[in-house]
């Protein structure tokens, strides 16, 4: 399912940025181009594929240009 150009409900949550958990709202999302990786909490984190592709592809997301 795809969420592209949808508007974000109003949310607070915490975030792991360069080693340490931030809080997060949507208002962080405005200035520029997100991409959210969403895992439940259970999930377990021993094999986090979803964040390791991302991980590899960060270069590319850091090269994309202003909305």
């Amino acid at each position: 399912m795809s969420l592209i150009n949808t508007s974000v409900k109003p949310f607070t949550a915490n975030a792991f940025h360069n080693g340490k958990f931030i809080p997060l709202s949507q208002d962080d999302l405005k200035v520029k181009w997100s991409v959210v990786i969403l895992l439940p909490a259970a999930f377990p984190f021993n094999s986090p594929t979803a964040v390791e592709d991302a991980h590899q592809h960060y270069a590319e997301f850091q090269n994309v240009g202003p909305r």
